[in-house]
């Protein structure tokens, strides 16, 4: 990520944490959101039990750590006085904001000459899809850089019949692998 974006474009590298409430699991993502770390509870709770339930929990997670990290970077934001009475005055809507006068926009010309379309390409890199999976081959993952998690398979009958310690290293199995790939791909 650091290659493909400007050097301000993080304000925190730090891991966040976040937590689906109703099972009880855990993880620990990295500043592009994509899982590092993930804590299942002891014993399994039922919504874990099938793939749906799990795929629901980890993105409510990884949500939640998301909106962990947002927090952190916001506290850390030192406001001047000014831009702090300026936020407090819009807030109570004792201010609006006034849009800026736009200058007429410059009309469209087609050009009338052949033009190299590889000079205006965007970076294509952070729209594609990484897989990993467990050495097993019981879990595997969709992850990118836009999105995080995109897809999770879990065999059902693996999901109905693991333990959380299983469970837990077949999650971090799939996820270090597709880490791994996209590593070595971007590199």
């Amino acid at each position: 990520m650091a290659e493909m974006r400007p050097d301000h474009w993080f304000t925190s590298t730090e891991d966040s944490a976040g937590r689906d409430e109703a099972s009880g699991l855990a993880v620990t993502v990295d500043v592009t959101g994509w899982p590092v770390d993930v804590t299942v509870p002891q014993p399994v709770p039922p919504q874990l039990r099938s793939p749906d339930g799990l795929v629901s929990a980890l993105r409510t997670a990884i949500a939640s750590a998301a909106l962990e990290h947002r927090a952190t970077v916001g506290a850390r934001r030192v406001l001047t006085p000014e831009r702090r009475e300026l936020v407090e005055d819009l807030m109570s809507g004792r201010r609006q904001v006034e849009p800026h006068r736009m200058p007429p926009l410059v009309p469209v010309t087609v050009p009338d000459h052949p033009v190299d379309g590889r000079v205006a390409a965007q970076d294509q890199r952070d729209l594609r899809t990484w897989r990993g999976r467990s050495r097993a081959g019981e879990v595997e993952v969709a992850l990118s850089l836009r999105t995080g998690l995109d897809r999770l398979e879990v065999d059902p009958a693996f999901l109905a019949s693991t333990d959380a310690a299983t469970l837990r290293h077949a999650l971090r199995e799939a996820f270090a692998d597709a880490d791994s790939t996209s590593t070595q791909e971007l590199s």
